[in-house]
């Protein structure tokens, strides 16, 4: 019995040696009956082979506790941050001094060949340096680019690019997949129609054992039978 329970001590399926046992440790059958009264108390002895079979409460190690409180508190003090939806400019008109023009200006800083024309602008475009005249001459706006009808250098032109490009690929995707498949299908109607004429060969040359060993048989038979027949007296 007390190998068996240090056993259990040493797997941590038992109460550790220093704690106090008491009959909530124990089952029934346990306990041996009848009860014995000794100066105003109630005893009962236990079965030889009885083992305590109740797990005490585990508490956690000082580690384990100061983890767990660490990461409570991170979980209280961590707030998701605030992110700015873009608005349109149609929810802009709700907003109070939001008039039709300041929300198309305001649209229109997007697209920089719309803007209006103004003192900046005006300036800017007399520079008669040679580097932004060619910078100029290599990135064309949308207006000149629609203008002249070289749609892909358009921002609107070069998603619709993007969408044909990206439609095309997937058709191109579609059209392997459906050979792939075929191609399956083509492999297993192979290794069917191989299984079935391989039982169809051992069908035949079981048939094929089964006459020979037929006729094996009848020869026997027709031996014995001439063996009597010149053995019989005349």
């Amino acid at each position: 019995m007390k190998k068996a329970w240090m056993i259990k001590l040493k797997m941590g399926k038992q109460p550790s040696a220093s704690a106090v046992v008491c009959s909530k440790h124990f089952k029934k059958e346990d306990f041996v009956y009848p009860v014995y009264k000794t100066q105003g108390y109630k005893y009962r002895k236990l079965v030889p082979e009885a083992i305590p079979s109740v797990n005490l409460p585990v508490r956690p190690s000082d580690a384990r506790r100061s983890h767990l409180g660490l990461t409570r508190q991170r979980q209280d003090d961590w707030e998701p941050p605030l992110v700015d939806e873009p608005q349109s400019p149609a929810a802009a008109v709700g907003k109070s001094g939001a008039t039709p023009e300041a929300i198309e200006q305001e649209s229109n800083l997007f697209f920089p060949a719309v803007q209006p024309a103004d003192a900046s602008s005006t300036a800017a475009a007399g520079c008669t340096s040679a580097t932004v005249a060619s910078g100029a001459a290599a990135s064309p706006t949308t207006a000149e680019a629609v203008a002249t009808g070289d749609a892909s250098r358009a921002p609107r032109g070069r998603m619709a690019l993007l969408e044909r490009s990206l439609a095309d690929e997937n058709d191109y995707r579609a059209a392997l997949l459906r050979e792939e498949h075929g191609l399956r299908l083509q492999l297993m109607r192979e290794d069917h129609n191989s299984i079935l004429q391989e039982r169809q060969e051992k069908k035949l040359l079981d048939i094929q054992k089964k006459k020979l060993e037929i006729l094996e048989i009848e020869k026997q038979i027709k031996l014995e039978q001439l063996r009597r027949l010149r053995e019989a007296p005349e």
